[in-house]
């Protein structure tokens, strides 16, 4: 019921809840690497996403928008959800 993130940015390990819905999306996916986004070329941790989210950014055409900003949508949905 919880993802464990090892070494997260500030270096230590946490614990993240999760809820059924991300548990059935997650245990359908096909195992490749103990990582659950694996690096497509190593097959090992990814270390930086900021040149695939820049180009999925500009494939959908999409300006003016930054990685940081998904963090104050979730934020917001989660204070209009009332959490």
């Amino acid at each position: 019921n919880r993802i464990h993130v090892r070494e997260s940015k500030s270096g230590k390990n946490r614990f993240v809840p999760i809820n059924e819905t991300v548990r059935a999306l997650l245990g359908r996916l096909k195992r490749k690497s103990e990582y659950v986004f694996p690096s497509p070329k190593t097959g090992g941790r990814l270390d930086n996403i900021k040149r695939s989210f820049r180009r999925a950014i500009q494939t959908a055409k999409i300006e003016n928008f930054w990685f940081h900003d998904l963090r104050h949508t979730f934020g917001s949905l989660l204070a209009e959800a009332g959490v």
